[in-house]
């Protein structure tokens, strides 16, 4: 014979184990649905984050320009030519232009282990000359 007490106390705690998981289960339902929002919700300010630094960045250039002259474009045409023609004036084949460094190799071979060019000044003299032969150099209070 079965005691209904015992059955009974039976189903009271497969009730109470059912509850309790339904209540589990709905809690952590609630919490994956908070976390994708939580996670929508970051990746939404990440975009915005990116976009207003993009802004940012863009006013930042702006602002540095104000004060700069303006140029234009035929302007700054000419003068890389004649940056181009300076440079192409100044001689590098001159071996005094540079200081060589010299080594020997592990064959024994002498190779050069460093070169530098020690007559900058006189490259971008040859480039200033080209743009003050070609512009009317005035001071500041004269340009309108």
């Amino acid at each position: 014979m079965v005691d209904n007490t015992a059955l009974g106390g039976l189903l009271d705690s497969y009730r109470e184990v059912r509850f309790l998981t339904y209540h589990k289960l709905n809690k952590l339902n609630n919490m994956s649905e908070s976390k994708e929002l939580l996670e929508a919700t970051v990746k939404g300010l990440e975009e915005k984050i990116n976009d207003l630094t993009f802004d940012l960045r863009s006013k930042q250039k702006e602002l540095e320009d104000v004060s700069k002259p303006e140029m234009t474009s035929e302007m700054y045409d000419t003068i890389q030519e004649l940056v181009e023609e300076g440079v192409n004036y100044f001689d590098f084949s001159d071996a005094d232009n540079y200081d060589i460094e010299f080594g020997i190799d592990y064959d024994g071979k002498v190779e050069a282990c460093g070169l530098e060019l020690n007559s900058e000044h006189e490259l971008c003299e040859s480039i200033m000359n080209k743009i003050d032969s070609h512009f009317k150099i005035s001071t500041s209070e004269n340009i309108k």
